[in-house]
């Protein structure tokens, strides 16, 4: 409004008529806000205190971030894309210069609060991306903009933006996610790590594995695996994917938290952990982990996960082995002696224990 009543070179006083609405708002909102947190403000200060943001965000987060909110994993692509976002902020203010001023205040808005309160964990992309999801529409809006608005009434440069818009697209979709055959194949797209597409997945190496998952692989054996136990907590959860990722079989996981074999918790790949189920479920081999821990600290390549994090557990790390050892002791004297063992995994051929009378 100010910079308006510049353009228009307005006196004060009607420059002042033409705020009161606004300013009126700003203190009914004010005051609202006020009204709400009043009450609760001896707990609430230093609740938001306790969790003000120490490490500040870096260039990994920018990078990172980059690539979340663009879609995709290429740092050139995410680059292009918010030189898009720019572009198009700049068009949508010259065309409709309140509404463009507009948006770009609301973004302002939330930016200056970020900065305010610096949120606990706002250096971690994944973290500072669901902060400001809430400006994500905004900067699509401004990317649409850049891409369907004419640049200027030249017929060169309107053609170069078809090209540009069209390319842009084109890279957009071929280097998203969703353009690598292994999170397609994947059973674990909405693991964290998944989602966290900005950095390398978690890996291992073939001598690192099972030879029992390595004999999949070659088509030794085949057939879905279930997976027990397993924890719903994506850091104490990556065997499953990892070993995916190298035997390419169907996999079905097997949680240990009892108030998830729940029946009316129906979900496509989850297996309550009782016998009874793991027949019923379309799974060949049932492998169970003695010693889930082991196998956890030889992943490498996954920042996001580190292996210290294990000992920060210490029950999750204890209540993995009891469960998986527990569970080996009872199937072994209701089903027998498996059909595979090693150090990690302990198999049973669910189709053999079906077959029997």
């Amino acid at each position: 409004r100010l910079v308006l009543a510049r353009r228009q070179r307005l006196s004060f006083a009607q420059t002042f008529r033409g705020l009161r609405p606004f300013i009126a708002l700003g203190v009914g909102v004010g005051a609202s806000i006020l009204l709400f947190l009043g009450p609760g403000w001896a707990s609430l200060g230093p609740m938001i205190g306790e969790k003000r943001q120490l490490v500040l965000p870096n260039e990994a987060t920018a990078l990172g971030v980059s690539k979340l909110q663009s879609g995709s994993t290429q740092g050139l692509v995410a680059a292009v894309f918010y030189a898009l976002v720019v572009v198009g902020l700049v068009v949508l203010v010259r065309s409709r210069r309140r509404f463009g001023l507009y948006t770009l205040t609301l973004v302002g808005g939330h930016a200056v609060g970020m900065v305010v309160l610096r949120p606990l964990n706002l250096h971690l992309p994944p973290q500072f991306t669901r902060y400001n999801l809430v400006v994500l529409p905004i900067l699509l809006l401004w990317l649409a903009v850049a891409l369907t608005l004419p640049w200027s009434r030249r017929g060169l440069l309107r053609a170069v933006q078809a090209v540009v818009a069209v390319i842009f697209l084109g890279a957009l979709v071929l280097t998203s996610p969703f353009a690598q055959p292994a999170f397609r194949s994947s059973d674990f797209t909405h693991h964290k790590d998944f989602l966290g597409f900005y950095a390398p997945r978690a890996r291992l190496e073939a001598g690192d594995i099972s030879p029992f998952y390595l004999e999949l692989a070659s088509g030794a054996r085949s057939g879905a695996v279930l997976e027990y136990p397993w924890h719903t907590s994506w850091r104490l959860s990556r065997t499953p994917y990892v070993v995916q990722q190298i035997h390419h079989q169907p996999v079905y996981v097997s949680p240990m938290q009892k108030m998830l074999w729940d029946p009316r918790i129906d979900f496509r790949k989850m297996v309550p952990g009782r016998p009874r189920d793991f027949l019923k479920s379309p799974a060949r081999w049932l492998v169970v982990h003695p010693d889930y821990g082991s196998e956890e600290e030889r992943i490498d390549g996954d920042h996001r996960s580190p292996k210290s994090g294990w000992k920060a557990r210490g029950r999750e790390w204890e209540w993995l082995e009891r469960e998986g050892r527990e569970m080996t002791t009872r199937l072994e004297t209701l089903w027998g002696p498996p059909d595979y063992r090693d150090d990690d995994v302990v198999v049973w051929d669910l189709d053999r224990i079906r077959r029997r009378p």
